[in-house]
């Protein structure tokens, strides 16, 4: 079997993807994603951090102007902020009283810094590379004077810090990542691997036809794979176990069998000798070779010859079933008109429905041919109409031959008292009957399976159509002629 390791694979139905390349896939994907959540993360902390000692640092730078302008003159004041600006690069700015509120807020313009302490005595101001911290001190001048002192930082918008953290992220996690990638690939190589062997290892058992348990699977790890292996193993040595019992039970039923069927045969062959002197010599006594015979003597014998007809028949059938279950029957085909054979049966079963309110008629058709063995053709239409009439108290049994589909049909239809439905299936089995347990004696239960068997036998087709209190219709198909119909 061919291995695949880098495609997907469409497998009982279901889209599977592939292991090897997925779980490396997999571990870069989340690693990225983990990286770039702690480099922004990070960035954001960093800038906070930065943020925070930009205010702390004007507030300092705020407070140490404010003391070192105290002693000095106000006239001084100007010249002093600059200079102390300039040397902490920083800007600052004394706060007059008649400030413009309307004048932009950028850092970059005269008197922008004390503006924005206006709002608030900290904070921030501007954007991007604009953006300064700012603490306001106040101050203590005469009336007329400056009254505050506001010292702004720039902050950067991306702090070098914050660089130096993205690319530190950036290579422990390339590092990480890369050892993550090959030990997942490792690892997921080494399953598919195991894997791919229990299923070429299954394959292989399935194919090699040698029953279950012949080759186990190897263990070859301690992991899942290992463990589902082992379970697998243990499954097959009680599949094992349980076709080693089925094969014996089977053995010894077909042994049975065969030895009921050698014993019903020998035993029907030993009752047909003395049942055929039976027979013979009731036409003997009733052709009245040895003197004349009474009504009563006469009656009797004619009962006798009845029920020995009736016991050849049972051994007939029993013989047929038992060739039928050892296959040594065979069918002999030729070319059949099933409606002259239908019309035979019919001639012979009239003594069947003599003395009952039972007519038995034939339907008119043309010639039916169909491809079969006529004595096995009579038998199965011998069996329907005598189970018909057996069950027909009253009204009518008809026979009927029709073609449909290359196919010849045969209906036997009757007016009794019909099948129900929890007995349409047992009456096809070998014994089983159905209907009045007062009729079931007067047969064998083996008629219809032999019927059954025989259709079978040919290739057609036996069913049965019934409705209860309104009748049954036995319907046979079998193939037609093959050379063509006439």
């Amino acid at each position: 079997m061919a291995r695949s390791t880098g495609s997907a694979r469409s497998s009982g139905g279901g889209f599977q993807l592939p292991l090897v390349p997925l779980a490396p896939l997999a571990v870069v994907i989340i690693g990225v994603s983990v990286a770039a959540v702690t480099a922004l993360v990070g960035v954001d902390r960093v800038r906070q951090s930065a943020e925070q000692s930009a205010i702390e640092r004007a507030e300092l730078l705020a407070s140490a102007m404010a003391i070192r302008l105290g002693p000095e003159p106000v006239e001084r004041w100007p010249a002093l902020v600059y200079e102390m600006a300039e040397g902490a690069k920083v800007e600052a700015e004394l706060s007059p009283p008649n400030l413009d509120p309307g004048r932009p807020l950028a850092a970059a313009q005269p008197g922008a810094v004390a503006l924005l302490a206006e709002a608030a005595p900290r904070g921030f101001g501007g954007q991007g590379e604009s953006r300064v911290a700012y603490a306001s001190q106040r101050l203590e001048a005469p009336a007329g004077g400056p009254s505050a002192l506001v010292v702004a930082v720039r902050t950067p918008a991306s702090p070098k810090t914050a660089r130096l953290l993205v690319n530190s992220v950036g290579e422990l996690a390339g590092v990480l990542v890369a050892f993550a990638a090959l030990a997942a690939y490792a690892l997921s190589k080494a399953t598919h691997e195991d894997v791919d062997f229990v299923r070429q290892r299954i394959a292989r058992m399935a194919e090699g036809g040698r029953g279950w348990g012949a080759e186990l699977v190897p263990v070859r790890s301690f992991d899942q794979v290992g463990v589902v292996t082992a379970a697998f193993n243990a499954l097959v040595e009680r599949f094992a176990v349980a076709e080693r019992a089925y094969r014996r039970d089977l053995a010894r039923a077909e042994g049975l069998d065969r030895a009921r069927a050698r014993f019903f045969a020998a035993l029907s062959h030993e009752l047909r000798t003395p049942l055929n002197a039976v027979l013979g010599f009731a036409d003997v006594l009733l052709a009245e070779v040895e003197g004349p015979l009474t009504d009563s003597s006469r009656e009797d014998i004619r009962v006798i010859r009845s029920s020995g007809e009736h016991l050849r028949a049972l051994i007939d059938d029993i013989l047929d079933l038992s060739a039928m279950e050892t296959g040594k029957l065979r069918l002999t085909r030729s070319r059949v008109d099933v409606h002259e054979i239908c019309g035979q049966v019919c001639r012979e079963a009239v003594g069947l429905v003599a003395g009952r309110p039972v007519e038995l008629r034939l339907a008119p058709g043309p010639p039916a041919h169909a491809w079969a063995d006529p004595q096995r053709v009579r038998q199965i239409v011998s069996n329907l109409v005598q189970n018909a009439i057996k069950f027909t108290e009253s009204g009518w049994v008809e026979v009927r031959t029709s073609f449909e589909r290359e196919r010849v049909v045969i209906e036997v239809e009757d007016t009794g008292p019909g099948v129900a439905e929890a007995e349409r299936t047992s009456i096809f089995e070998e014994y089983g009957q159905a209907g009045d347990v007062r009729l079931r004696r007067h047969g064998s239960g083996l008629g219809l399976a032999i019927a059954r068997r025989l259709t079978a036998m040919h290739e057609g087709r036996l069913v049965l159509e019934t409705e209860v209190g309104k009748g049954s219709t036995f319907r046979l198909e079998l193939p037609s002629d093959e050379r063509g119909l006439p």
